[in-house]
C-alpha cells in the first residue's frame, strides 16, 4: 500500500481498483500493461491482439479468465433473514454477510381449553401448562 502522502502511480490505481478499493482510475490506459490492468479492474477496454512478454501473457489470462479461480467473480453483499444454508450463485462470492435472523420471544402458554394454539409472529412457547378443569361425575 502506498504511503498516504504519496500520489499513487497509474498502475497502483488500476491495482487498487482490481482489489476492490474505491480507487479513481486514469481517464484511459496509456500502455499495454495498463490496458490489461484496466480490464482486470472492470473497465470496458479492448485488449491487445498479441502478447509480447510473459507478463502480458499472464495479465491477458487474468483479464480474460479471472484470477486463480479461473473465472470472473462478482462480489456481493448478502443479507440473511432466516437460518439455513445459502450458496453463492455461479460467478459470485460474498464479500460481506449481514445476519439479521430474528430471535423469537419465548412465552409460557397456560391452556384452559382444548384447541390449537399458535404463537404470535416472532414468539414461541418455552413451556405449555395444560390446566383444563375436570368435570365431576363424567365418565368415559
Amino acid at each position: 500500500m502506498p504511503n498516504e502522502n504519496e500520489t499513487p502511480t497509474r498502475i497502483e490505481q488500476y491495482l487498487a481498483k482490481a482489489t476492490g478499493e474505491d480507487a479513481e482510475l486514469p481517464a484511459a490506459p496509456m500502455t499495454r500493461i495498463e490496458q490489461y490492468l484496466a480490464k482486470i479492474a472492470g473497465e470496458d477496454v479492448e485488449l491487445p491482439e498479441e502478447t509480447y512478454t510473459r507478463i502480458e501473457q499472464y495479465l491477458k489470462h487474468i483479464a480474460e479468465n479471472g484470477g486463480g479461480s479461473g473465472g470472473d467473480i462478482t462480489l456481493e453483499t448478502l443479507t440473511v433473514s432466516q437460518n439455513g444454508t445459502t450458496n453463492a450463485p455461479s460467478g459470485k462470492a460474498y464479500k460481506k454477510v449481514i445476519a439479521a435472523v430474528p430471535v423469537p420471544t419465548l412465552d409460557t402458554l397456560t391452556a384452559t381449553d382444548n384447541g390449537t394454539f399458535t404463537p404470535q409472529s416472532g414468539h414461541a412457547y418455552s413451556s405449555v401448562v395444560v390446566a383444563i378443569p375436570t368435570a365431576s361425575g363424567v365418565s368415559f
